[in-house]
């Protein structure tokens, strides 16, 4: 599995719409007259805002990729998880006949996926 796998279809909309806003307010900035011999101002937060918009949901799922990564560890080491899906919450364990499946855990019908998963932690005596 790579982590473009878990980028949010959401992102890629609104990540759409913030470039085409950017690119559509330079062009116009752009073809407004200026004096003779006055240079257009460079626009920094285009680049700042375009860079920021393409970065944010590679880093989203690079941190989505990485707890998945952590949760399946855990697990493979045999420590309890707390999982939830929309309707429901799950204490996942091996010991409880949750397996590993692909990037997410199952038993019967039930699947949920690692990164909605955290640790639980066990208590001190």
């Amino acid at each position: 599995m790579n982590m473009f796998e878990y980028i949010n279809p959401g992102f890629y909309i609104l990540s759409g719409i913030i470039i085409l806003i950017t690119l559509l307010s330079a062009t116009l900035d752009s073809q407004k007259a200026e004096p003779e011999g006055k240079q257009p101002k460079k626009k920094t937060y285009e680049i700042f805002v375009i860079t920021f918009v393409v970065g944010a949901p590679l880093i989203a799922s690079l941190i989505t990729k990485n707890n998945i990564d952590e949760n399946i560890h855990y697990f493979q080491n045999n420590a309890s998880l707390k999982c939830s899906s929309i309707s429901n919450s799950y204490i996942i364990s091996r010991s409880s006949g949750w397996s590993l499946f692909d990037d997410g855990f199952i038993q019967e019908s039930v699947f949920i996926r690692a990164d909605k998963c955290s640790k639980v932690m066990s208590k001190i005596s």
